[in-house]
């Protein structure tokens, strides 16, 4: 392996081919505007690494950092992390689907060398938040388990995944009938109330549509969806993806009102709904933000290029609406794993006193 901090730019072409087959949160762009935006911020230290095989060829690249972080009972740790979210703070955006940039066909030489790496670097704690059971950093820390004091997995929830490599018409076939009304028959009832548009953003306007989505948030959950560090991230992530060609950043109009705000980006075959916000109770035989997507997923399935249709982590403000919509189930998970004596120690002390609060709890009930 070889530390590479001074060399960040130059590693964006071998990132975007090691990033092929993996989400937009493991790529160039989403990685580098994250670190652009929260590593000096927040006081991250870089540890950024290419892995390279016998022959000295590059084989992954480790979108390392490292932060000393007070745990529940108090005590420090230096904690290692993968580039996309300061767990378990809110401090940055949610990054999904958290992997490695690797040749995917060195798997067990990548596993190799990410074992020696992880043995030199100084941590207490390596932790790995919203992953994937398919991602190579959740195959590779229960694979290399027993080098670790211990492995924790934590399930935080999950999102749904739409297959769009087959036609429209059968994906609304096989909806139920409410969940097929909300999402394209109510198309008639939108349009008969006034003059309707769908407007997309171009680089000129990306700031515009994210105002929009913030207002549109705050009017309907009490709080901007965005705050001043992830809107600035945001702008920048966008308009990387607008010039390259993937961002579908959508607004319906009606009679020139903002009423529904999408925010996709697509990479690598998937579009990924990072956002979305709308007006609710706008009418009472309208959900405005499941119309919306239903545009965004007829879409989808009209281009070849694009394999499905990624709704990502979390639920809706009233109902778990996505389960509704047609497609797998994608779980996430926390992988934390201790490297030193002290890490174990806090391990089982902060396990003791879940276990007395949770007997506690059900005493008083």
């Amino acid at each position: 392996h070889e530390r590479v901090e001074g060399m960040f730019k130059d590693l964006e072409s071998t990132w975007a081919v090691f990033s092929k087959e993996q989400s937009v949160f493991s790529g160039w762009s989403w990685c580098d505007a994250w670190w652009r935006t929260w590593g000096e911020l927040c006081n991250l230290n870089l540890h950024l690494y290419t892995l390279k095989d016998n022959d000295g060829r590059e084989i992954a690249i480790a979108p390392f950092f490292s932060v000393s972080q007070k745990n529940r009972l108090g005590f420090y740790l230096d904690r290692l992390h993968v580039f996309g979210n300061l767990y378990p703070s809110d401090t940055t955006v949610l990054s999904e689907y958290i992997d490695l940039p690797i040749d995917t066909t060195r798997r067990d030489a990548v596993a190799v060398e990410l074992s020696v790496l992880l043995g030199h670097i100084h941590w207490d704690e390596f932790v790995v938040p919203f992953t994937t059971e398919k991602s190579f950093i959740y195959e590779f820390l229960h694979d290399y388990e027993d080098q670790f004091r211990f492995l924790d997995v934590v399930h935080e929830g999950s999102g749904i995944r739409i297959d769009t490599s087959g036609s429209f018409d059968n994906y609304l076939k096989g909806l139920g009938k409410n969940t097929r009304l909300k999402l394209y028959n109510r198309r008639k009832v939108l349009e008969f109330l006034g003059e309707l548009d769908i407007e997309y953003a171009c680089p000129n306007n990306i700031g515009e549509f994210l105002d929009d989505l913030n207002r549109l948030s705050k009017d309907r959950w009490g709080r901007y969806c965005f705050g001043p560090q992830s809107t600035a991230f945001h702008l920048d992530v966008a308009l990387q993806a607008c010039i390259d060609g993937n961002l579908l950043f959508s607004r319906v109009k009606v009679d020139n009102e903002v009423v529904s705000v999408l925010y996709n980006i697509r990479s690598n075959g998937v579009e990924y709904n990072i956002q979305s916000a709308y007006v609710e109770d706008y009418h009472p035989k309208l959900s405005l933000g499941t119309l919306h997507l239903g545009y965004s997923i007829e879409a989808a399935f009209s281009d070849a290029e694009i394999q499905s249709f990624d709704l990502l982590f979390g639920e809706g403000k009233n109902s778990s609406y996505k389960e509704h919509l047609g497609g797998c189930r994608e779980d996430f998970f926390t992988l934390t794993c201790g490297k030193t004596f002290k890490s174990k120690i806090l391990s089982r002390m902060q396990r003791f006193a879940r276990y007395v609060k949770q007997s506690v709890f059900k005493l008083l009930r």
